[in-house]
């Protein structure tokens, strides 16, 4: 799944996801199988459309889609090494988590949660409910403009761009939620908006679910929230 995401242009304005390597056919039509069956039902497998911009999403094997082949070992499964978190990710600061193979890191608990177990918090928290472009990026920059111990000591966190949210998915975990829960506690298995516009319609922007690992497009509100950075 994750390989198929890395060709997909989300800024394209047609509707279809353009290919990003012009060294391949200038447009992927239609919907395009992964190799990834889904954790719970063996018959189904995940796919991805540029039929539908990049939609991310699964159905039974038995229905027709498109293949494009790929070489050379993975780096991008959709297990996210399940069976070896301590090589895919490792905490590096208080309440901060790195991923080792993107060089991201994350804030361990989503958008007003905070402590070891990312309990909910009444301070700083974000109202899924009322979510619009302005309120999301006014929550992060009320965020890194806080104490340190609030922000771990940074004041460059963002809101994630859908292919770096959708790399923290664990597809192969029997969810929800869907994604470590060691390195990840107490993550809402709800959707999380990603900072990626629908390029066809700006009032709307891409989410991933960690109920399932879906990713597609939405209204804000009633979406959860987690930051971002460049890494070291």
């Amino acid at each position: 799944v994750n390989e198929l995401m890395s060709l997909m242009n989300f800024g394209v304005t047609t509707g279809q996801a353009m290919n990003a390597d012009a060294g391949l056919s200038a447009t992927m039509m239609g919907d395009f199988w992964s190799s990834e069956a889904t954790a719970t039902a063996l018959d189904n497998a995940w796919f991805v459309s540029p039929a539908q911009g990049g939609l991310v999403s699964y159905e039974n094997k038995l229905f027709p889609k498109n293949l494009r082949l790929v070489s050379g070992v993975s780096t991008l499964s959709a297990c996210n090494d399940a069976n070896a978190s301590t090589s895919r990710y490792r905490k590096i600061a208080d309440e901060t988590v790195e991923d080792v193979k993107t060089g991201l890191m994350w804030r361990q608990c989503r958008a007003g949660s905070k402590g070891e177990a990312c309990v909910d918090q009444a301070s700083l928290a974000l109202d899924a409910r009322n979510m619009t472009e302005e309120t999301l990026y006014a929550y992060v920059n009320a965020f890194n403009a806080a104490p340190s111990d609030l922000r771990s000591g940074y004041s460059d966190w963002r809101i994630p761009n859908v292919k770096e949210l959708a790399s923290l998915v664990d597809r192969c975990a029997v969810g929800p939620p869907s994604i470590n829960s060691l390195f990840f506690p107490n993550n809402a298995p709800i959707s999380y908006i990603s900072a990626t516009r629908d390029a066809n319609n700006l009032t709307r922007a891409w989410y991933v679910d960690f109920a399932e690992g879906t990713v597609a497009i939405t209204p804000e509100y009633n979406k959860a929230l987690r930051l971002v950075r460049a890494g070291q």
